[in-house]
């Protein structure tokens, strides 16, 4: 099964693996899935807080500013898209 497939079928609410992040390789290879991790906060991050946003977004912003990490983001019903870099949001499509 193709990765994004793979992805696709376990983020449903019903999946035991929904919640946490995923691990991508820069080859689109899945490395972990349901993964938790408390990157160091960035102090000079841009933060929009005219959004509604919780503990996973911020985590996603954070580690997108670690040195080996890509990019990062967060899907979810409620709240929208996000996709982060080098610790700023580069995308957002919100649920409203």
């Amino acid at each position: 099964m193709a990765t994004d497939d793979y992805l696709a079928h376990i983020s449903t609410l019903t999946s035991e693996f929904h919640d946490g992040f995923h691990v991508i390789s820069t080859q689109g290879q899945l490395l972990k899935i349901a993964q938790y991790f408390s990157p160091p906060i960035v102090t000079n991050a841009e933060i929009d807080y005219g959004k509604v946003f919780g503990g996973r977004y911020l985590a996603a912003l954070f580690g997108s500013a670690l040195s080996q990490v890509t990019a990062a983001g967060i899907a979810s019903n409620g709240f929208g898209i996000a996709v982060f870099r080098r610790g700023v949001e580069v995308h957002f499509e919100g649920t409203t």
